[in-house]
């Protein structure tokens, strides 16, 4: 790491000569500005009348800088800080007050991506999962300090403990009888889970007894809010019943039901006959059913289930499946081997809504349909879905395969050339308090959420242009900046898409493919293939309002589009106080956008030459290659935008307008640096090292 960082403070050098001597040295003189040195009178914000509190003044003389990719992290997961809600009016007071000291060098967030991604290379199997989670939340979240497990085996004793939840004595007995015909293999591991599952339940229990029934069938209705609207009141009510609980225990909770429920499915994985005999066994237990399944093609419809294992078979699981109730707060859901079904509404398919639900499909080719709040999505909760092996394909409407809020969602894939489908809010989309992580391992995928708007959710559409979407999907952390409740905005969370390998299809509308909106952080990794990206706005690396939004593609010769009417601000684009960063390592790539993109960071000025909008950057990197660039407005356009090409024959086909008289929506664009050079410097320098460190 000490090494990595050196060269980090080259780069930033680096930069700094770059910005003194680039082909666009004779703007304004706010543009000889470099990452490093940053005119700090340009971040005040100039709007003297905004309103102000004296405890605001204060934290501004207390504030000492920080870095602005903590900042955002504390600002999106579990910490309850005051950056959790973002002032709508005044950008210039506050905690953000020194933005230009908070992130010196906005390569370093190339690091965070790579660190993620090694994370994800690690998962090889049900048992190993676990230890993603552990480490996406002791990084990133409520560095929760984890606790040991009841590690006691004896499955008579563990359903003592269960039953002596409701001193069901009979319940007790039949259990105790019916355990006799259990793989004797399978027993340590079914006790380690009841152990666990019993204290889980008591946590989850306490943790939300003041919130009761009444708000879980609330949630059980919801579908999405937007940036600026939608469903507040359901919004409101997360919001309130997060305040007054202690959510890491939740948080920790989901961990511990991790660990021993991939420890069952790497089980019955193994011993395939989870029975003696064959036969399927249903234990009704106080906070639900322990069902193992027959050997068989089985229909489950909407089973009432704590532990549902089935070993082999085409089955059928209809409605609510892996998924939690108010009443028995877990759900795992565990299918060893079959192509299978699963066919839901809302709340389904390894979700978690105030309490934990987990889906492990360990092979075979699976479909997965459902509405809203599946496929790994958690509400004030923890939901996942693991699937192993497998061509699969994956639909949904809204909150799905990896969404939430408050809370871990995960969708982890390992194998398969797999489908993705969605509307909205959707792979890897995490709104307020929560983390969501999409993960494919290998396979040539096709990931799509709808460019333009779909009957019935025309409240997901995007104001700029009417007709599309606002899909907050694909790698997007985002926030809600018009809440209603007196908070005045409610900072996003952290997204992240990553695709280990494989030739891949990305596809969406508006906010997708690594965007951070709204405090909110998001990225997307793509480390092998040759990949196609299209997108219309806001995507592929885009930020603002103290968002950061990232794209690394490593390997491959890729392809990046902006299309459809108005298409742009995207491959690296920035606007009020955020980050974006699109790095393409290798390839002869090719870029086609219409406006506002590749390094174009949003500052503006007013008619006497203030900037009248805060300090954004904008960073795009290609290592090397034979590139072409189809683009008429951008390559390191505004004071924080840089455009590096490094190596290569490249084709240029790019319009630069005059820097006097080129004005944009009336505001005059400033600064930018543009570099195309043929060998390496400190900038491809430092992100080789980096892939040492972490991609190893």
């Amino acid at each position: 790491m000490k090494k990595v960082m050196a060269v980090i403070l080259v780069m930033v050098l680096v930069l700094g000569c770059f910005a003194a001597c680039s082909p666009q040295e004779e703007q304004q003189e706010s543009s000889e500005s470099s990452v490093a040195e940053l005119d700090s009178s340009a971040v005040e914000n100039s709007n003297e009348e905004a309103e102000s509190s004296e405890m605001e003044s204060e934290a501004d003389d207390k504030a000492e800088p920080v870095d602005l990719m903590n900042m955002a992290i504390d600002a999106s997961t579990y910490k309850r800080t005051n950056l959790q809600n973002l002032a709508t009016k005044n950008y210039g007071k506050g905690v953000f007050a020194d933005f230009h000291e908070m992130f010196k060098n906005p390569l370093t967030a190339g690091e965070y991506m790579l660190a993620n991604t090694a994370y994800a290379k690690e998962i090889d199997s049900p048992a190993t999962f676990s230890k993603f989670y552990s480490n996406m939340l002791e990084n990133y979240g409520a560095r929760v300090a984890k606790k040991e497990l009841n590690a006691d085996k004896d499955l008579a004793l563990a359903l003592e403990r269960l039953y002596e939840l409701e001193n069901d004595g009979a319940g007790l007995a039949r259990a105790l009888k019916q355990s006799e015909n259990i793989n004797e293999k399978m027993k340590e591991p079914l006790a380690r889970f009841i152990n666990s599952a019993v204290d889980s339940y008591k946590t989850i229990k306490e943790v939300f007894a003041e919130n009761g029934e009444i708000s879980f069938d609330a949630l059980m209705e919801f579908e999405f809010y937007t940036m600026t609207g939608g469903d507040m009141d359901n919004l409101s009510r997360m919001m309130g019943i997060y305040y007054t609980v202690d959510f890491d225990r939740v948080l920790e909770a989901g961990g511990n039901m991790l660990e021993v429920s991939g420890v069952v499915a790497s089980r019955a994985r193994t011993v395939k006959k989870v029975t003696v005999d064959g036969e399927p066994i249903v234990m009704e237990t106080p906070i639900g059913n322990i069902v193992f399944g027959s050997e068989g093609s089985d229909t489950y419809d909407s089973p009432n289930t704590l532990l549902l294992v089935d070993p082999a078979g085409n089955d059928i699981y209809n409605g609510r499946v892996a998924a939690n109730s108010f009443e028995n707060p877990i759900s795992v859901l565990i299918d060893v081997e079959g192509n299978d079904t699963y066919n839901g509404d809302s709340v389904t398919q390894g979700c978690g809504l105030m309490g934990i639900g987990l889906l492990y499909d360990l092979e075979g080719r699976d479909l997965y349909s459902a509405k809203c709040l599946a496929q790994g999505c958690s509400v004030l909760g923890v939901g996942v879905l693991y699937d192993a092996v497998g061509d699969d394909t994956y639909r949904g409407d809204m909150n799905v395969q990896a969404a939430g809020h408050y809370g871990m969602a995960i969708l982890a894939d390992l194998s398969g050339n797999d489908n993705y489908n969605a509307i909205a809010y959707a792979q890897a989309s995490a709104g307020n308090r929560c983390q969501a992580y999409l993960i494919d391992a290998k396979g040539n995928d096709n990931y799509y959420v709808s460019p333009k708007v779909v009957k019935g959710y025309e409240d997901a559409g995007y104001d700029m242009y009417t007709g599309f979407n606002t899909n907050n999907s694909q790698g997007c952390g985002w926030g809600n900046r018009n809440i209603t409740t007196g908070e005045r905005g409610v900072a996003g969370g952290i997204a992240g898409l990553m695709d280990i390998s494989g030739d891949d299809i990305y596809q969406g509308g508006v906010w997708v493919l690594g965007g951070g909106y709204w405090g909110g952080i998001g990225f997307v990794v793509d480390t092998d293939g040759d990949d196609i990206y299209e997108s219309c706005y806001y995507s592929q690396a885009s930020a603002c309002h103290y968002g950061i939004g990232m794209h690394a593609d490593i390997g491959g010769n890729d392809k990046y589009a902006l299309r459809t009417v108005g298409g742009g601000a995207g491959l690296s684009f920035t606007w009020d106080r955020g980050l974006s960063l699109l790095i393409n390592d290798g390839g002869d790539d090719r870029y086609i956008t219409t406006k506002t993109s590749l390094g174009y960071a949003w500052s503006e000025y007013d008619d006497k030459g203030e900037e009248w909008q805060d300090m954004c950057y904008s960073v795009f990197v290609d290592t090397e290659g034979n590139d072409n660039y189809y683009d008429y407005d951008g390559m390191g356009f505004g004071r924080g935008g840089y455009f590096i090409d490094a190596q290569g024959n490249d084709i240029l086909n790019t319009w630069q307008a005059d820097d006097e008289n080129f004005v944009f929506s009336g505001k005059k664009l400033v600064g930018g640096v543009y570099i195309d050079y043929p060998e390496e410097n400190g900038v491809i320098g430092f992100w080789k090292e980096a892939k040492k460190a972490y991609l190893k």
